[in-house]
């Protein structure tokens, strides 16, 4: 009898699978032992001397290590020993490691990982595999481990993940969610996602095949994140990366429908690349993509590339050979050329459906650094957004709100020396975690972000600041409140709502 694809309907032999792991000890803290704080980084970068040396004792550690981390042979009697209860046969018919003569080589990677002291087990396919290449199941990029770090994680009932892939961003729903259902139109992929499950004894996730929203009809969530094949390119030659539809359609199509399937009040996020047209404002365009979505939406964008760079950087993804690359450059500049793309941003779109309230749209270029995980930062942000929408519209309402400074707020100062003393250069207010805010300000505004401590509204602290400058409290308030909302808006202040 052989076992189907990672030993699909093989409950029994993924336990002994996990046993043997388990054996070897197999798990992020203890392969990091093994190769190092800086192997994994070798390992990504192909730089496999350092590890090698460093597995060569024959363990069944060093074994797996060298199977499914950097995926290079090994003696038939050492797999035997680390791959045991099962026996080296049954691993090949699942298509997780191929047997060559008297040496065994991993098929796939398997990434151990330790997100708040889990214990997980991540696989994806080994740049080893050549064959199906259309179908390949793509590992953890920057893409995911961006969008699970940025992704909202309140406790909610049913949560949806389209383009699981491999399973992590629904491995990671399913620590908050009650159930989970991860959509992918690739079977293969659907087929590791449910191996990353029954590996990692996760019960609450369910893999279905399918584009889109389609293997969930009517269905609702109170979380969707979706890490979906975004570039925008005139290739179809991998699953993960290439839609098949024209420039960003497929992230337009992705927030288009996912209103009818949020709960009130449900979240839904996804990374998303989106073209710069010639003659037209970015912003504009994707502000038109959420007419009538009734949700309440952020789209950040936090980089944006030339379209030849772009192309250059996927390119190489795909083509090693100098006159293929060449070629397929070509073809990317003309399908660019031809739909008016000038530049590709890069970003997150985040929405939640407004439940009661008139929503709200704010598109906008953040390039600081970000402090991962930060999704709380992001919902607080919904809050603050709302309430500014809504009652801190309102001068008078926002002088009687009592306004409380974050604890992570720092202010910085540099000074010069002029004339025998140290003079102000700058001031920099900045956030310390969360979205790392940074701007510059004065002494005066300074003292105003220090004074509220959740004692006094707003219009007393007014009050004080035009007292200590020796100004008229009405000549200073229309000063004051635009740059108040705009640190309420990124979070140096925050009125008294919750997200």
């Amino acid at each position: 009898m052989t076992s189907p694809l990672l030993f699909a309907d093989r409950p029994d032999d993924i336990n002994r699978v996990r046993d043997a792991f388990q054996v070897a000890g197999f798990d992020a803290a203890r392969v990091q032992d093994a190769i190092g704080p800086e192997g994994l980084s070798f390992i990504g970068q192909g730089e496999l001397a350092p590890i090698l040396r460093r597995t060569q004792g024959g363990s069944p550690l060093e074994t797996l290590i060298r199977l499914f981390l950097c995926g290079v042979p090994v003696p038939r009697s050492d797999a035997e020993r680390a791959l045991a209860p099962l026996e080296v046969g049954a691993w090949a018919a699942a298509e997780l490691v191929a047997v060559d003569g008297d040496d065994v080589v991993g098929l796939l990677k398997l990434h151990p990982l330790a997100p708040a002291g889990r214990t997980w087990i991540v696989p994806y396919d080994s740049t080893r595999r050549t064959d199906h290449r259309a179908d390949y199941v793509i590992g953890i990029g920057g893409a995911s481990q961006t969008l699970a770090g940025m992704t909202v994680r309140p406790r909610v009932a049913r949560c949806l993940d389209i383009g699981t892939g491999s399973g992590i961003q629904a491995l990671h729903a399913s620590t908050h969610s009650g159930r989970v259902v991860g959509t992918d139109r690739n079977a293969r992929a659907v087929a590791f996602a449910s191996f990353t499950m029954a590996l990692n004894s996760v019960d609450n996730v369910e893999a279905r095949q399918g584009d889109l929203f389609d293997p969930v009809a009517d269905e609702q969530f109170g979380l969707i994140v979706a890490n979906p094949p975004f570039v925008i390119s005139p290739a179809d030659s991998y699953q993960y990366r290439d839609s098949g539809l024209p420039g960003d359609e497929i992230c337009r199509r992705i927030v288009a429908a996912a209103p009818s399937h949020l709960e009130e009040g449900g979240w839904c996020q996804l990374l998303a690349n989106w073209a710069h047209l010639k003659g037209r404002d970015w912003r504009e365009r994707l502000a038109g993509w959420f007419d009538g979505s009734g949700c309440d939406v952020w789209v950040i964008q936090r980089d944006v590339q030339d379209v030849e760079s772009y192309a250059s950087t996927w390119i190489r993804h795909d083509e090693t050979d100098p006159g293929r690359v060449g070629e397929a450059f070509n073809t990317w500049m003309d399908h660019y050329a031809r739909s008016g793309t000038e530049a590709v941003g890069f970003g997150m779109i985040t929405m939640r459906r407004s439940v009661g309230t008139t929503p709200w749209l704010r598109v906008e270029e953040l390039t600081q650094d970000f402090s991962l995980p930060c999704g709380d930062a992001i919902a607080t942000t919904f809050g603050r957004l709302s309430w500014l929408a809504q009652a801190g519209g309102d001068d008078r309402e926002l002088l009687a709100t009592t306004l409380t400074v974050h604890p992570d707020v720092r202010l910085d100062e540099h000074r010069r020396p002029v004339d025998g003393r140290w003079e102000l250069d700058e001031a920099t207010l900045r956030l310390t975690s969360g979205l790392l805010h940074r701007g510059a300000t004065d002494l005066n505004s300074a003292g105003l972000v220090a004074a509220c401590d959740g004692t006094a509204p707003l219009g007393v602290v007014v009050h004080r600041l035009a007292e200590a400058v020796d100004a008229r409290p009405e000549a200073i308030t229309p000063l004051v409140l635009p740059i108040v909302r705009r640190l309420i808006e990124q979070g140096f202040l925050a009125p008294p709502v919750g997200p």
